[in-house]
């Protein structure tokens, strides 16, 4: 018998009874009881499933996609076969995801793919050095490419996609990289691997995360490309705000 159900409820209503009355074994008052109870446990496990449902916390199943609904619409969804468990803290880390910086960008695509993005801003001598400027690197030995100031508001975002996800940040059995109580290491089981992250996933998480007025030139690698692009095309994203996307060979 556990808290809620049919006998519980039963016994206590029997309880509440004048003893005078009744029999503690009265069979027809018990199969009275009885046909109450069950309705009533019903309601009880109701309430208590939909008290969960009220959190993200503890909400669960097509209520945890609601929630995702109604804070983010459809540009973040669950994954095909995703878990509660995956789906829940994506939500939450989403919910609070800084926007528009490079490091917001940086940030948004490490905790994607499990690897930095390499970005860099054209107009930007700390990413493409300058002539002369020697430490910042010289001609054709500077930290990034050529610079120019004629793509103000652009910048090259380069994703290293690993031809299966796994669990990102974390050391497989046998690896060298953590140890009891340090280092990337957990006890995970297949449930926690979803399936890949695609192409226009990251286009469109990029998208929704550089600023207004701003466009970004996406290549990825480490990932064999969808048929409907080769690998040595990059996809420009403008901000979701200006409302275009358009694919450039």
């Amino acid at each position: 018998m556990a808290t809620g159900d049919s006998n519980d409820i039963r016994d206590r209503v029997r309880k509440l009874l004048p003893r005078r009355w009744f029999a503690w074994g009265a069979t027809n008052r018990d199969a009275v009881l009885g046909g109450l109870s069950d309705g009533a446990a019903w309601c009880y496990q109701l309430i208590s499933y939909a008290r969960l449902q009220s959190r993200i916390a503890t909400v669960t199943g097509v209520f945890l996609d609601l929630i995702g609904w109604d804070f983010f619409g459809g540009r973040f969804v669950r994954r095909s076969g995703e878990t509660d468990s995956s789906w829940r803290p994506r939500i939450l880390k989403e919910i609070v995801r800084p926007r528009q910086t490079r490091a917001a960008i940086s940030t948004m695509v490490s905790d994607l793919t499990g690897t930095t993005p390499k970005i860099i801003e054209l107009w930007n001598p700390q990413d493409c050095g300058g002539y002369g400027v020697a430490i910042m690197g010289g001609y054709g030995t500077g930290p990034g490419c050529y610079g120019s100031l004629q793509y103000p508001n652009q910048f090259l975002v380069t994703v290293h996609q690993a031809p299966t996800q796994g669990l990102p940040n974390v050391e497989g059995y046998g690896g060298y990289a953590g140890g009891y109580g340090v280092g990337p290491i957990e006890y995970a089981s297949l449930a926690f691997v979803t399936g890949p992250i695609t192409f226009a996933e990251i286009y469109a998480r990029i998208a929704q995360t550089i600023a207004a007025g701003t466009t970004a030139w996406v290549a990825i690698e480490g990932a064999a490309p969808p048929s409907n692009l080769i690998s040595e095309q990059a996809l420009q994203l403008t901000s979701e705000a200006t409302g275009s996307l358009l694919v450039n060979g």
